[in-house]
């Protein structure tokens, strides 16, 4: 047996959970040389070797840069967005107001809230982990409008899912899996210099010799480790399978909680931001990933869900009518969260509003990146 028992123990206790991490764990290890350890793997983790051959399998897969690609990645599912429109000669339409640029011409659902390339890799398959929950999204929106979502426990489902989709699948896991990055790096060296026994392995595998390695080869080996797994951070590979791990994870996390419908007072709407998930803590000061409230920890989870209906994480199965003024609140929230853009219904009394919460960063005149 060749390979160490740290490696072993990583395996083992990424398996219980959504298979992304060990995919993952394969890419940095080295899909060849896990493929020839898949013996030893399987008698220290108690995993099929068929089993541990299909996660290889999917490492090849998720990696391969010849994969399908889908260029058009919404970040807000076109589901949703279309409920903020309103029929036009043109199609669907909703008012827009950039971040950026202030208040824009009206928009279709298709051309905004994306990003080019947010998964960069194998984004097709990527793309029908999730697609099961936007096609039937829909249909359970209108479930929840019409006052009977609790009568059907799949719309319930899809609702919830559709909660996780759009807290993972989102310019804010984005950038702070980014931001974060250079700190797996360090951490990840200083693992490597608290295991010699994998450096020894490492440096067996590289000169075929039975020698330790001296101090200078170890920090050799440690920068080359790292770069492989650098590499596949800058590849987007990693990225890949980690938003597929989060949607995975925020959707476990909600699994069990109930849902409470908010429906806006008459005169009052609801908008939406391409941040739509909004989290935050019991004071409201602290809201989303940046501000330190996950999913997991926050006091209040919510989605827009159409001008008239707002979804918040609950105990139990719920309806409710809202004050006007938590609606302001919810509305303020959406535009703070915002990266690029937020959308309402054509006519709505909201339209020209975002600009008090946030008044436009760049000039009018120019044309914005959707």
């Amino acid at each position: 047996m060749t390979t160490t028992p740290l490696a072993f123990q990583q395996l083992a206790l990424l398996l219980p959970g959504p298979p992304e991490n060990a995919v993952i764990f394969i890419l940095s290890y080295g899909i060849t040389r896990f493929e020839i350890e898949i013996p030893d793997f399987a008698k220290a983790t108690g995993m099929s070797e068929a089993d541990l051959w299909e996660l290889a399998d999917e490492a090849h897969l998720g990696s391969d840069p010849k994969a399908e690609k889908r260029d058009d990645q919404h970040l807000v599912s076109q589901a949703l967005l279309r409920q903020f429109c309103t029929p036009t000669s043109n199609g669907p339409r909703m008012a827009h107001y950039s971040i950026q640029f202030g208040d824009r011409p009206d928009v279709s659902p298709q051309s905004v809230a994306k990003l080019d390339q947010f998964v960069r890799i194998d984004s097709k398959r990527t793309e029908e982990v999730w697609g099961k929950v936007e096609t039937n999204l829909s249909a359970a929106i209108a479930a929840a409008e019409a006052g009977n979502l609790f009568s059907h426990p799949e719309h319930v489902a899809t609702i919830k899912d559709a909660i996780a989709l759009h807290y993972a699948r989102s310019f804010d896991v984005k950038d702070l899996y980014e931001g974060l990055w250079p700190v797996f790096l360090d951490a990840k060296r200083a693992e490597l210099r608290g295991d010699p026994g994998r450096l020894e392995h490492l440096h067996r595998l590289r000169t075929g010799g039975t020698t330790a390695p001296s101090d200078a080869e170890r920090e050799e080996l440690i920068e080359e480790f790292v770069a492989g797994a650098d590499n596949l951070q800058r590849s987007g590979i990693a990225f890949r399978y980690r938003v597929v791990y989060y949607f995975r994870t925020a959707s476990s996390l909600v699994a069990n909680a109930g849902l409470e419908l908010h429906r806006a007072p008459a005169g009052s709407e609801f908008l939406i931001g391409d941040v739509p998930v909004i989290t935050t803590d019991t004071s409201g000061h602290h809201r989303g990933i940046a501000g330190g409230t996950p999913i997991g920890s926050a006091s209040l989870v919510a989605m827009p869900l159409s001008p008239t209906l707002l979804v918040a994480l609950a105990q139990s199965d719920s309806y409710h009518v809202l004050q006007a003024e938590y609606v302001e609140r919810l509305n303020t929230w959406q535009v703070e969260a915002a990266k690029r853009s937020v959308f309402m219904r054509q006519g709505s009394p909201l339209v020209g509003w975002p600009k008090t919460v946030r008044p436009p960063t760049g000039p009018s005149s120019k044309t914005q990146s959707l």
